[in-house]
């Protein structure tokens, strides 16, 4: 592939207001992703793709993303990231089952994204020692099948699960809510760099992409679509690990969570998997086996 097609391809990811499924849904209209940009009749196509209204035309035919496309590119090659698009055969196959899954996903580190077994393990970013050790004899657990351990690189059950992994020797994938150029939080840098050569860090998210809200959820639909199952530990009532539970039950993936006692709060969300027959109950890594 030359450089004017990837770049084309961030540009893609780039166009405002334009998610995933119109993306795709842009590409198939106009016979690939390159016309999208290079095509002088394309206002013509556009009208008839379902979902792009005037407002959405404007926006796929301003060129102004393509500066920072190339931007973008240069960013990759310096940095020697992976750059996914959905079309490829490299692109994870667990991920590209999911209809509104990254267009493009960029990865820092050589981690395989389609091993044999890849497990998601998240939870309530403050658990109790009760569930730091139960996280810890999960990845230990897993040991015995060689996962791979997806999570989200936050504060509580994500980063107890990437460190014994890394402790285990098994590969771990974190996916973060913004660009590979910036780590939040900072306090995870040293175990993120270690990652990087053990594992991957991804993200759909080009460098300098702003810290925005929405940007958790979104990142939650990567952990979810990139594992055969997610695990929760430890949740509370609300929170990301339920989104990404409910995520990976729309993707028709297995969920897990372990059951706590009825009055402890940050079990609630489990007990509530559970209840609601939303995950199965397991006890240890020999049920997830």
């Amino acid at each position: 592939m030359d450089d004017q097609q990837l770049i084309h391809r961030i540009a893609l990811s780039l166009l405002k207001g334009i998610g995933p499924v119109h993306a795709r849904n842009l590409v198939a209209y106009c016979g690939g992703v390159d016309p999208i940009f290079t095509d002088r009749r394309l206002k013509n196509t556009l009208e008839k793709v379902p979902g792009i209204g005037p407002k959405l035309i404007a926006s796929i035919t301003d060129r102004t993303v393509l500066p920072a496309a190339e931007q973008e590119l240069a960013y990759l090659r310096k940095h020697k990231l992976r750059a996914l698009f959905y079309l490829d055969a490299d692109y994870p196959r667990r991920l590209k089952q999911a209809e509104d899954a990254p267009v493009i996903l960029f990865a820092k580190g050589d981690a395989d994204l389609d091993a044999e077994h890849m497990v998601s393990i998240v939870g309530t970013r403050t658990p109790t020692e009760h569930g730091k050790r139960l996280c810890v004899e999960l990845v230990e657990g897993l040991k015995e099948c060689k996962a791979t351990i997806v999570s989200g690189l936050a504060y509580g059950i994500d980063i107890v699960a990437h460190r014994q992994a890394l402790k285990c020797e098994l590969p771990t994938i974190g996916c973060v809510a913004h660009g590979l150029d910036r780590l939040y939080p900072g306090e995870h840098a040293a175990t993120a760099k270690e990652m990087e050569r053990h594992g991957a860090l991804v993200s759909e998210l080009t460098s300098g992409s702003p810290f925005a809200p929405g940007n958790f959820p979104a990142r939650n639909r990567v952990i979810a679509g990139l594992s055969d199952c997610t695990i929760v530990v430890e949740s509370g009532p609300k929170g990301g690990s339920l989104i990404t539970a409910d995520i990976a039950t729309s993707y028709d993936r297995e969920v897990f969570a372990y059951p706590g006692r009825p009055t402890d709060t940050r079990s609630e969300g489990c007990n509530k998997l559970i209840q609601q027959n939303k995950a199965a109950l397991v006890t240890g890594p020999k049920d997830v086996i």
